[in-house]
């Protein structure tokens, strides 16, 4: 990236990835420094492994144009990786282009990448094949463009994109669109991108500017669609522009404001675009994205020996199950909360952040201690919950003593309990290799 820029570049395709981020991380924070230092635009591959929150760095970085693949009736390819962008729910990628299905390209000499044609083309597939477009389609607007940058350029290219239907996670404003783009009156921000909102932070608004390319007014007509992560519409109120049209004076600017509400819905991710249309039908696209975040709660728990002594099971960790995830809808549940959680344990006990909710856990401690005489009750899946009021903690109990001959004793809790059976007509108390299990039989 660096020696591009230094060779003169205006625009570097990238087609290469480095894991799924936040977009903070030091590829892509150099993206963003060359970009702010240079204005060079860098085109980026999303990736693709084909599924939700996928989008990998440098694709990942605010400034880069990152790119999904279509085929050529404008669907979704099946392997193209989609947003948001972790972490603050960010629109990526921002467009799509043709990928799947074969794109013939340049082939380099002697090599064998793809389904070579001949000599000079081979065959291709993949996101890799879909940015190149983009990056072909901001060449020639640096071109006709001596003065723009990264900024421009990007804006450009997002704003005259054609809505193929596709969630706006997958396709953001849509497939690059060279004859619209070459028609455009007017561009709007690439994205408008709110971030984390907690239920404290009410309604925020941000600024959308629109610019006017041309030497005479332009006239908008305004409006915002966004949806919840399962694709229904947003409950009214969670966003809303302060105009419903707006003039944009020649060569000039105007500013509408947006508003959205984080406490309308339910929480996670909310998307959509913001449509302005000219007098002729023209469509002005700006993404926009902001996440809903669950206010969190301290989840405790504590694993004990049979002596009540502090037990770390094998890995120092528990596993954390959500309860109330939907397994049969995934599109239902905030992605960006994962059904399974990891505790970290240090001397038996754990605490991470969770949403309301109920959850549970299981866990296996081993004790080598011959003397150990008593058998420890312990509920495999013992329900933890949170609410706003409490954290609750769990623990293994151990049974007051081993049950008498061809009898049954019951311990712990009323939401857990654990019987044991004595398998023998005489009932000596069971060493921890011999055990009685819950079915009766010794372990």
């Amino acid at each position: 990236m660096q020696w591009a820029v230094q060779a003169g570049a205006r625009i570097v395709n990238m087609s290469l990835g480095a894991g799924v981020t936040d977009g903070t991380d030091p590829l892509s924070a150099l993206v963003d420094s060359l970009t702010a230092q240079t204005g060079v635009l860098f085109v980026v591959a999303a990736g693709n492994d084909g599924a939700a929150m996928q989008v990998e760095t440098p694709a990942a970085a605010a400034s880069a144009l990152s790119v999904g693949a279509v085929d050529s009736s404008y669907h979704m390819a099946s392997f193209s990786s989609a947003g948001p962008r972790l972490r603050d729910a960010a629109v990526k990628p921002e467009v799509t282009a043709p990928g799947p299905v074969g794109i013939i390209a340049a082939r380099a000499r002697n090599t064998s990448l793809g389904t070579p044609v001949d000599d000079l083309y081979t065959r291709m597939s993949g996101t890799s094949m879909a940015t190149p477009h983009v990056a072909g389609t901001a060449a020639l607007f640096a071109q006709s463009h001596p003065n723009w940058h990264a900024a421009e350029l990007k804006a450009l290219i997002t704003s005259s994109a054609k809505d193929t239907g596709a969630p706006w996670y997958q396709q953001g404003t849509g497939c690059v669109d060279v004859p619209s783009a070459m028609g455009s009156a007017a561009l709007g921000p690439p994205s408008v991108s709110l971030g984390r909102l907690s239920d404290q932070d009410g309604k925020t608004t941000r600024a959308v500017t629109y610019t006017n390319l041309t030497d005479k007014p332009v006239e908008l007509s305004l409006a915002v669609g966004m949806n919840e992560w399962d694709g229904k519409p947003a409950p009214a109120g969670s966003a809303r522009l302060d105009k419903s049209s707006v003039a944009v004076p020649a060569n000039g600017q105007a500013t509408v404001n947006l508003a959205v509400d984080s406490t309308a819905g339910p929480t996670g991710p909310y998307g959509g675009a913001i449509t302005a249309t000219t007098r002729g039908g023209t469509s002005i696209r700006s993404g926009v994205s902001f996440y809903a975040e669950s206010r969190m709660f301290p989840l405790t728990a504590t694993v004990t020996d049979s002596r009540g002594a502090p037990a770390t099971p094998s890995g120092g960790e528990l596993t954390i199950t959500r309860d109330d995830y939907d397994w049969a809808h995934p599109n239902s549940n905030d992605p960006f909360i994962p059904p399974v959680l990891t505790m970290p344990l240090a001397n038996g006990t754990g605490t991470i952040q969770v949403p309301a909710g109920r959850y549970s856990t299981s866990a296996v401690t081993v004790e080598q201690d011959t003397t150990i005489r008593r058998p420890t009750c312990w509920s495999p899946r013992r329900p933890l919950w949170t609410d706003r009021r409490r954290s609750r903690s769990t623990r293994a109990r151990p049974c007051p003593s081993a049950p008498r001959r061809g009898s049954r004793r019951t311990c712990g809790s009323s939401s857990s309990r654990c019987s044991v059976t004595c398998p023998t007509t005489r009932c000596p108390r069971p060493a921890p290799s011999s055990l009685p299990r819950r079915d009766g039989r010794p372990t």
